[in-house]
């Protein structure tokens, strides 16, 4: 796939279905500033750069 087909997809895909999930969640309209952390943070798939490892994480604060 092209880049230019997939950051169209993409686009689509958080504009379609995320954003409107995230609505529906918090019961709210996200804000202009909401929408664009999620669409970075679903770019940049930041997942993938946190670690996470079931020994090392705490339950509470």
């Amino acid at each position: 796939m092209k880049l230019r087909q997939r950051i169209s997809w993409l686009m689509g895909y958080i504009q379609k279905s995320l954003l409107l999930h995230l609505d529906e969640c918090f019961g709210i309209p996200l804000t202009v500033q909401d929408q664009r952390l999620v669409t970075i943070l679903e770019v940049v798939e930041i997942e993938k750069y946190v670690y996470r490892r079931a020994a090392t994480q705490w339950i509470g604060r």
